[in-house]
């Protein structure tokens, strides 16, 4: 495949941490974790529903507090890492042995509303202590975790200009072509 074919195949958009990242109706957000190498997490948003992934970090309140006094991370990334508000749809947070990893122990005293939304990664089934409410996110495609998100209100204009967009001979649209585009397009699905 030639590169330039393959480079018109993706449009590249910066990540850039702590800003807000739309796409498709969906919002994308990068933090940086607690962790001893550089990591990355991230919240998605997309037709009301959220989902929040921890990457490698070490969420315990006590140890972070600790930190700060030490001088080793700033107010603001003590507070940003205490501040957690736990209101996403499904929570995907990696617990594992501390000191670089989030303890067990301080999962389980997390409220049991929480706990149902929680599911836990990079850790294993005989690490997670039964009763305490907390599971493993199960592996492979047959596992998946699906939320009912609704799609964004001006979906089907969004669908078929990116369409339009793919295609060379509408590549210098202008907005008013675009729109009389819309005003006249309509969806027909086949068997």
């Amino acid at each position: 495949m030639e590169e330039d074919l393959l480079r018109s195949l993706f449009v590249y958009r910066p990540a850039l941490i702590g800003e807000a990242l739309r796409i498709l109706g969906g919002e994308l957000r990068f933090f940086y974790t607690l962790h001893t190498i550089p990591a990355i997490g991230f919240e998605v948003y997309y037709g009301g529903q959220s989902i929040y992934f921890s990457g490698d970090t070490c969420y315990d309140p006590e140890r972070i507090n600790d930190m700060y006094e030490k001088g080793c991370i700033t107010l603001a990334r003590r507070d940003f890492f205490n501040n957690f508000t736990w209101h996403h749809n499904v929570i995907l947070h990696e617990a594992g042995i501390p000191p670089i990893h989030t303890p067990v122990s301080v999962l389980e005293k997390l409220p049991e509303d929480v706990k149902k939304r929680l599911y836990l990664v990079h850790t294993s089934e005989k690490s997670v202590p039964k009763g305490k409410g907390l599971k493993v996110a199960e592996e492979g495609v047959h596992k998946s975790i699906t939320l009912n998100a609704s799609p964004h209100s001006n979906w089907e204009a969004i669908e078929i200009l990116r369409l339009l967009s793919s295609i060379e001979i509408f590549h210098h649209f202008n907005l008013t072509q675009a729109c009389e585009v819309l005003q006249i397009a309509h969806r027909t699905r086949y068997p």
